[in-house]
C-alpha cells in the first residue's frame, strides 16, 4: 500500500499520508522554482517509499470505442493503436473496459481517456523520474466518481454526477455503476448554474443515443457551497450532503478500492514494480527457508551426536590401549568386544550409499546394454552390501559375456566380495548344443541377481 498520496490540482501539489482513518497533509508546493525544488528534496528524503499519484484537472478526455472481442497481446495492440489515434500529443492515456455490447457478443465497449495538457504534470513527474521515486500509478477523480456516492440496486439506470469544487465542475453519466462520459469545466467568476448545465448534457447525451428520451435522469450533486434545486422534466434533483471535504472523499475512494488501470507510462512505474519483484522474491527465498529449517536442524544435530559418539570411541580406545600396555598379560576380551561393536555402529550410521551409487552408475553408462530392474543397499555386520538385480538382451547371443564384463568393470577394487544370487541362466531344458561348440548356448535369459560387499 503506497504510504504518500500526491493530489494535484490547480493550486499545487499536497503530499498526503493516511495515520489510522485521517488524512494529513505532510506538505504542499506550487510550481515555482523555489517550491520544486523543495519537492525534489522532500522526495529525496522519502527514498523507499511508494507514492500514489492522483489529479484533479481540467483538460480531462474521453471517449467511447467499440473495437472487437479480442484478448491477449492483440487486444493489448489494438487498444494502444486507438489511443496513439485519438491521443497523440501525450502519454498519459489509459482505457477502461465496460464489457460486452449489447448488439453484438462479437464486439466490447471501452472507454479511452488521456490527459490533453500534459504540460500540467510535466514538472512533477520530472522529478519523480530523476529520483527515481517508486511510483506505483497516476489516477484520476474521474475514475472514482461512482464511489462518492452510496451504491443503490438499481444499477441499471442512468445517472448524472454534478461535482461543483471551487471553480471547477465536473460531469459525469454513469451506468450500471461504471463511468461511460466525462467532461469538466471552469468558470471565470461567473457563477455556475447547475440546473441549465444539467440540462446542456441531457441534451447532449440524447443526441448521442447514450440516455433514453424518456427516461427519468436523476442528478446527484456534490458541492462545496450549498443550495437548493428544483427538478425540471426528467431531471431529478438529488444534493448529496457530505461530512469531509471533497478531497478527502477522493482519498478515501483511492485508498477503498484503486482503479485496476491507471494513466502513468512504463518508465515512471518501473522503479515500484523492480521493488515489488525483490520483495515477492525475498519472501519466496524466506519460505524455502523456513521449509527446509526442520530438515537442516535434524542433520545439524545427528551431525553433533555423531562427532559426540565418535570423540567418546577415540576416548575408549585410548583407555584400554592405556589399559593393556601396562596389564599386558591380562584379558579384556569383554571391552574389546564393546568397543568393536560400538565401532561398528558408528560406521553403520556414518556409511552411505553416494559412493556406491556414483561408481554404478559410471560402469553402466560403459555398458548401455545392461538394464537395471531393481536396487538395493544394505549396512550390516561392518559390511556395506550393494545388492543388484538386472537383465542382459535377449536377442544377445554373448548376454552371459555383457554381464561378465559388467560385473568385472563393478570389481576393479579388489577388496569387494561378491556373491551370485541367480545366475543369467540356468541349467536345464532350455540349453541346446549348436555347431561344433562344446559349450552350451541358452535359449531365454533371465534377470541376475548378485550382491557386492564392501567395508563402508
Amino acid at each position: 500500500m503506497p504510504r504518500y498520496t500526491l493530489f494535484l490540482s490547480a493550486e499545487g501539489l499536497s503530499a498526503y499520508r493516511k495515520e489510522g482513518k485521517a488524512w494529513i497533509c505532510a506538505e504542499q508546493f506550487t510550481d515555482a522554482l523555489e517550491d520544486l525544488t523543495r519537492f525534489a528534496a522532500f522526495l529525496r528524503t522519502q527514498q523507499g517509499t511508494t507514492f500514489q499519484l492522483l489529479a484533479d484537472l481540467h483538460g480531462e478526455e474521453m471517449l467511447l470505442e467499440s473495437i472487437p472481442l479480442v484478448s491477449g497481446k492483440d487486444r493489448q495492440a489494438l487498444i494502444q493503436r486507438k489511443l496513439e489515434q485519438h491521443f497523440p500529443a501525450t502519454t498519459l492515456r489509459t482505457a477502461t473496459a465496460l464489457g460486452k455490447e449489447k448488439a453484438s457478443s462479437l464486439r466490447e465497449t471501452i472507454v479511452l481517456s488521456a490527459f490533453s495538457r500534459p504540460d500540467a504534470f510535466a514538472p512533477w513527474l520530472t522529478e519523480i523520474a530523476h529520483q527515481n521515486t517508486r511510483l506505483r500509478g497516476i489516477f484520476s477523480t474521474r475514475q472514482l466518481a461512482a464511489q462518492l456516492f452510496p451504491q443503490t440496486d438499481k444499477k441499471d439506470i442512468a445517472r448524472l454526477l454534478f461535482i461543483k469544487h471551487r471553480q471547477m465542475l465536473s460531469q459525469h453519466l454513469l451506468i450500471h455503476g461504471k463511468v461511460h462520459f466525462s467532461r469538466s469545466m471552469v468558470s471565470n467568476g461567473d457563477d455556475i448554474r447547475l440546473e441549465n448545465e444539467a440540462a446542456k448534457l441531457q441534451h447532449y447525451l440524447l443526441n448521442q443515443r447514450s440516455i433514453e428520451r424518456s427516461e427519468t435522469l436523476p442528478v446527484h450533486i456534490i458541492s462545496d457551497t450549498p443550495g437548493s434545486f428544483e427538478n425540471t422534466g426528467t431531471l431529478l434533483f438529488q444534493p448529496l450532503k457530505t461530512e469531509k471535504e471533497l478531497v478527502f472523499l477522493y482519498l478515501d475512494a483511492l485508498d477503498d478500492k484503486a482503479p485496476k488501470v491507471q494513466f502513468a507510462p512504463a518508465n515512471l512505474l518501473r522503479p515500484a514494480q523492480l521493488a515489488q519483484t525483490r520483495k515477492i522474491a525475498t519472501a519466496f527465498a524466506l519460505c524455502g527457508l523456513l521449509i527446509a529449517l526442520p530438515s537442516s536442524i535434524k542433520n545439524l544435530l545427528a551431525t553433533q551426536n555423531l562427532r559426540r559418539e565418535s570423540s567418546e570411541l577415540q576416548e575408549k580406545t585410548r583407555l584400554l590401549e592405556t589399559q593393556l600396555s601396562q596389564q599386558p598379560h591380562r584379558e579384556s576380551s569383554g571391552n574389546l568386544s564393546q568397543l568393536i561393536e560400538q565401532h561398528e555402529e558408528l560406521l553403520r550410521k556414518k556409511a552411505n550409499p553416494q559412493a556406491a551409487f556414483s561408481q554404478l552408475s559410471h560402469v553402466l553408462d560403459r555398458h548401455p546394454a545392461i538394464q537395471l530392474e531393481k536396487l538395493d543397499w544394505q549396512v550390516g555386520d561392518g559390511l556395506e552390501t550393494l545388492i543388484i538385480e538386472g537383465s542382459a538382451p535377449n536377442e544377445s547371443a554373448a548376454a552371459q559375456t555383457i554381464v561378465d564384463d559388467f560385473l568385472a568393470d563393478l570389481t576393479v577394487d579388489r577388496n569387494k566380495q561378491v556373491l551370485l544370487r541367480q545366475p543369467l541362466f540356468e541349467p536345464g531344458s532350455e540349453f541346446s548344443l549348436r555347431g561344433n561348440s562344446t559349450q552350451l548356448t541358452p535359449e531365454k535369459p533371465r534377470n541376475f541377481i548378485f550382491d557386492i560387499s564392501s567395508k563402508p
